[in-house]
């Protein structure tokens, strides 16, 4: 198999390999990588490593709620040693997962009671059924996932049950500009909690153009307490998450510890199965990716025929390439050229499926957004002068 598929954290900064190691879900780190993680000790026989830097990467990845089970083992060394401040920010995850989970469950019961069906998609209902606790996923917003024709009945149930459309985005109108928008954002009142309303799984509608009907049917119930939810079936949310993780160049590990999750706790059957369906629904180049990334960083079992299946794709060789270089990245680097930078995005999201309609869609948007950027964007006013004037004459 290709070197570019395998071994993928082998390229990493030490304190990038030590946090792969600490978010194993497979795997019991030993005392030195944990005390590695806690005090910033360095791990015998392995480089050194900046502590602030590990520091940063963890908040930034949002996998901290992994970690503190494994540093608040050890004893604190100093009023802000990790095992104290990670605690702190657990804590405050845990309250904002609660948060979460009340509000969805008042969205989806409101939305329940004029007969709309609806299907959480990623956040706290990822982390129930992945995780086994939602404390243990970064907490951020709601994201509802109702049929494009409920689009208008819901957004009016959501605003008369406490919910505002946020000022800066768009709103439902009722019209036919609607179908393109993805989705619509609401803020509740009491609690401050986003919600995202979709009405449909991705941004561009020829990408996993699955009809809500036969989500909703095929899905699975999860339950918070004694509200049952349902979710998309596994292999719909495997295909959804890895496009996701493909559209933002996996910039978040936690994303790839959701795969990890799935992988584990899935057969190689259904490992299988969810490749026949990712190339039913035309993203099995991006599921292929998804698989060989995870299983390149934290080991996630991926079945034979689907490594030697990608590694003996081109296409998908290059979207692991294309994503290795983004993986952990921070920031522009002063080489990057913004328009080869474009280029290259858009190839890599072209790459994504081979239909014809998503790829027509997806190169008008970007050109759309080009004409938009050069219209706003500010003319550079050239003076000219002419030989002499403006000289002061003695």
């Amino acid at each position: 198999m290709p070197a570019s598929l395998v071994n993928l954290a082998d390229r990493l900064r030490p304190d990038h390999r030590l946090l792969l190691s600490l978010c194993k879900a497979g795997a019991t780190p030993d005392a030195a990588h944990i005390a590695a993680g806690a005090y910033g000790e360095a791990v015998p026989g392995q480089p050194s490593f900046d502590r602030g830097l590990f520091d940063r990467l963890v908040l930034r990845q949002r996998v901290y709620p992994l970690l503190h089970p494994l540093f608040g083992t050890l004893p604190a060394r100093a009023p802000d040693c990790p095992s104290r401040r990670y605690a702190r920010l657990c804590q405050d995850n845990i309250r904002a997962a609660l948060r979460l989970v009340e509000v969805l469950s008042l969205a989806t019961a409101a939305l329940r009671s004029v007969g709309i069906r609806s299907i959480p998609l990623k956040g706290v209902a990822l982390a129930q059924r992945w995780y086994g606790n939602v404390a243990l996923r970064y907490a951020g917003d709601l994201d509802l996932l109702v049929a494009a024709d409920d689009l208008t009945a819901a957004d009016r149930r959501l605003r008369g049950s406490g919910f505002s459309p946020r000022a800066d985005t768009p709103r439902v109108s009722g019209s036919r500009r609607d179908r393109h928008t993805h989705h619509f954002a609401y803020r509740h009142d009491e609690t401050g909690v986003l919600l995202e309303l979709h009405q449909r799984l991705q941004p561009n509608p020829h990408l996993m153009p699955v009809p809500f009907a036969t989500l909703y049917a095929q899905g699975s119930d999860i339950g918070f307490g004694p509200t049952l939810l349902r979710t998309l079936a596994p292999a719909h949310e495997f295909a959804f998450l890895a496009v996701h993780g493909t559209r933002h160049d996996w910039s978040r590990l936690q994303w790839v510890c959701d795969l990890d999750r799935m992988l584990r706790a899935a057969a190689a059957e259904d490992a299988l199965h969810w490749v026949e369906t990712a190339d039913r629904l035309g993203v099995a180049p991006a599921v292929l990716q998804a698989m060989m990334i995870a299983h390149g960083l934290l080991d996630s079992p991926v079945p034979e025929p689907v490594r030697r299946q990608a590694g003996g794709n081109p296409l998908v060789r290059y979207m692991v390439a294309h994503a290795q270089r983004h993986l952990f990245r921070e920031s522009r680097t002063p080489e990057d050229r913004p328009d080869i930078q474009r280029t290259w995005s858009l190839l890599y999201l072209l790459c994504l499926s081979p239909r014809p309609r998503y790829l027509a869609t997806e190169l008008a948007a970007r050109l759309r957004e080009r004409r938009e950027a050069t219209r706003t964007r500010p003319r550079r006013v050239i003076t000219v002068v002419r030989p002499g004037a403006g000289a002061s004459h003695g």
